[in-house]
């Protein structure tokens, strides 16, 4: 993180070179990060952003919230894939694509 509401992306094999710069709704407790997004959260919800897309091209200053969720308890932890997000609350793990597919439409939508 780069301050309490932004995270930072950086490549440490080109000279720590930031790649990616997403300004946060929230001061986070938690982040994660994947192939293609950022989960941010507190508590029992996580925010996930994209830094990249599907072809794993860096986005042109713009990070979209791509899924806001809640979850039934405490997180204590996010693991991500290019696609999918696992968390850690409460003794139980949810699996579930980050992204909802075309048709289908994410919990707060």
């Amino acid at each position: 993180m780069s301050s309490l509401s932004e995270v930072s992306i950086i490549d440490c094999s080109k000279q720590y070179l930031v790649v990616g710069k997403i300004d946060l709704d929230i001061e986070p407790g938690f982040l994660g990060q994947g192939q293609r997004h950022v989960a941010v959260g507190m508590n029992n919800k996580i925010w996930y952003y994209m830094w990249r897309d599907e072809n794993l091209e860096l986005l042109d200053g713009e990070n979209p919230l791509v899924c806001k969720r809640e979850y039934f308890g405490t997180i204590q932890q996010v693991a991500l894939n290019s696609t999918w997000t696992a968390v850690l609350s409460e003794g139980k793990v949810t699996v579930h694509q980050i992204e909802a597919s075309k048709g289908s439409k994410n919990l707060d939508d």
